[in-house]
């Protein structure tokens, strides 16, 4: 993904994030879509997801470890959340 300038989040279990506008609604989204879960794994999602799809801005900086090369990689934000 960073090859072609863009990152995500790795949750195939769960769709579009525009349906859940704040975190309230993303703990709904994952733990209908994950209800294998334990709840404080849902907390966790739950926010990894509302931080990447509703907090994250224009301009901000993003830092992603690149497990498979053991580097960090830097980018800035230029563009909304796409699904």
């Amino acid at each position: 993904m960073l090859d072609h300038r863009y990152t995500g989040v790795g949750f195939r279990e769960i769709s579009d994030l525009r349906q859940a506008p704040d975190l309230q609604a993303m703990r709904h989204l994952v733990t209908r879509e994950m209800p294998g879960e334990k709840k404080g794994a849902i907390g966790n999602y739950a926010a990894q997801l509302n931080a990447f799809a509703n907090k994250i801005a224009i301009g901000d900086t993003v830092v992603l470890p690149r497990t498979r090369d053991g580097i960090l990689a830097f980018g800035i934000v230029t563009g909304e959340y796409e699904y």
